[in-house]
């Protein structure tokens, strides 16, 4: 099954991939699944798009895409592959089912170039691709792919992703760059507001977690809201309090992590973590690197 928007809309997949081939035949475009992307940005309005734009880094909106794509299609598979210097992005085709195949590889190849580019800019490449579909000579013609290193006919579909663009700020093109303590203090104190009430309540714990002020009941009376109350509201935005909570330590920690002469462990203990580990794993889980390693990455930012 697949689902194009809302939960009483989901249509057999057999179906989905029989009129995306039909339309591409009768169109005489091979090039159709590519085409359907580009009407679709990775911030949109559906339920997927925003909660994938929504995270943090490029790394997280994967880790999430990868976890919601079962809920919007029942037989996807994806997941990430760490490989050295990168990390390969993966899907398994549909087994058993032929028609529409190659349309719709294309599409899902778009989504996720687009949902990169929201992040490493709009000319960004990747240097290897995998494609389980047969040769398609007008993927080499492409802008979109005149650069890539294609591999056809494999047993699943992947992206190659170099590490160093995956802890990038989800809508931003360019690598962060240091903040002086003044500018820090800028940033908490003037930063655009959010949108939806998950965003606002991450903007406030930003401002709290380095004073310990962050239990659901202690913020809850902050916003005026019952605990339950508040907990309701960010189910309604799919999240739940400790994930904003874990969110906005991570926020933080990348900002105090560009200031100069700061450590790992000063850290990860003004956002609330009591040892180095633990801040390194809750850091890895949102950037795909460890703090230190975040460090290396971005010392020229």
């Amino acid at each position: 099954m697949w689902q194009y928007g809302d939960p009483d809309d989901w249509i057999p997949l057999a179906d989905t991939l029989a009129i995306f081939g039909e339309a591409a035949r009768v169109a005489g475009n091979d090039r159709l699944g590519f085409l359907a992307t580009g009407a679709i940005h990775p911030a949109s309005t559906t339920p997927f798009g925003r909660l994938v734009s929504r995270s943090p880094t490029l790394y997280s909106a994967l880790k999430t895409s990868c976890r919601l794509a079962k809920q919007h299609t029942s037989l996807a598979h994806n997941w990430l592959v760490d490989a050295d210097d990168k990390v390969w992005l993966c899907r398994d085709q549909y087994a058993g089912m032929h028609t529409g195949l190659r349309e719709h590889e294309q599409y899902v190849i778009g989504f996720y170039l687009e949902l990169i580019r929201f992040t490493a800019g709009p000319k960004w490449q990747p240097a290897e691709m995998w494609v389980s579909t047969p040769h398609q000579s007008r993927l080499e013609e492409s802008d979109d792919l005149s650069e890539v290193a294609i591999r056809y006919a494999q047993s699943h579909t992947a992206i190659a992703l170099p590490k160093s663009i995956l802890c990038r700020p989800m809508g931003s093109d360019s690598s962060p760059r240091r903040y002086a303590d003044s500018e820090m203090q800028d940033l908490l104190r003037h930063a655009p507001p959010a949108s939806d009430f998950s965003g606002s309540l991450c903007q406030v714990l930003m401002t709290l977690v380095k004073d310990g002020t962050t239990s659901l009941n202690e913020v809850a009376e902050i916003f005026r809201l019952h605990p339950r109350a508040l907990q309701r509201r960010l189910q309604s935005t799919g999240a739940t309090y400790q994930q904003v909570l874990d969110e906005a330590r991570f926020r933080l920690a990348t900002r105090l992590l560009k200031l100069s002469g700061a450590t790992a462990t000063e850290v990860g203990y003004a956002v609330g973590y009591s040892d180095l580990s633990s801040f390194s794993r809750a850091f890895r889980r949102y950037a795909g690197v460890s703090p230190q390693q975040y460090l290396r990455l971005n010392a020229d930012h």
